[in-house]
C-alpha cells in the first residue's frame, strides 16, 4: 500500500519559494501604486487648468476662473481669486492620498483671452514618484 500526500520539506519548500516571490514583488507593486498616484494627480490638475482656462476664454458667468492647490484639494473657482470668489461656483477635487503638491498654488484665466495670472510650474511627489506641470503665459500646461 503506498501513501499519497506532501512530506513536511516538500511544503516547507514551497511556503518558502512563495514567501521569497511576494517580498520581490511588494516593492515593485508599491512603486507603481505611488506613480500610479502621481500621474492621477497630475491629470486631475491639467483637466481643473483646462476646465478653468476654457470657462474664462468663453466668458462663462462673465467672469474670471482658477483653480487653487492647498491641503490635498484642488478647487475650482469663479472669481478674481481664491479670497474673492463666489463659493458657490466651487468645485473640489481631491488628490490621492500621501501625494505632495508644490510650486504654483493658485492660478486665475483672465476673461476671453485665458492668459494666467501667473507662470510657472506645481509639481507633484510621492516618495520616489514625481511629476511636473508647466504653465507658461498663455496658459499651455506642458506636463
Amino acid at each position: 500500500m503506498k501513501k499519497q500526500g506532501f512530506t513536511l520539506l516538500e511544503v516547507l519548500s514551497t511556503i518558502t519559494i512563495i514567501m521569497i516571490l511576494f517580498g520581490i514583488s511588494l516593492p515593485v507593486y508599491q512603486s507603481m501604486q505611488f506613480s500610479s498616484d502621481v500621474d492621477n494627480a497630475e491629470a486631475i490638475t491639467v483637466s481643473s487648468l483646462r476646465s478653468a482656462q476654457a470657462q474664462a476664454m468663453a466668458g462663462l458667468e462673465d467672469s474670471k476662473w482658477g483653480i487653487r492647490i492647498s491641503g490635498g484639494v484642488i478647487t475650482l473657482f469663479r472669481g478674481d481669486s481664491y479670497v474673492l470668489r463666489i463659493a458657490g461656483y466651487d468645485l473640489d477635487y481631491t488628490l490621492p492620498g500621501g501625494v505632495n503638491a508644490s510650486g504654483i498654488g493658485e492660478v486665475v484665466f483672465s476673461k476671453i483671452s485665458g492668459n494666467p495670472s501667473t507662470t510657472g510650474t506645481i509639481n507633484f511627489s510621492k516618495y520616489d514618484s514625481s511629476a511636473q506641470i508647466t504653465i507658461n503665459a498663455k496658459g499651455i500646461q506642458k506636463y
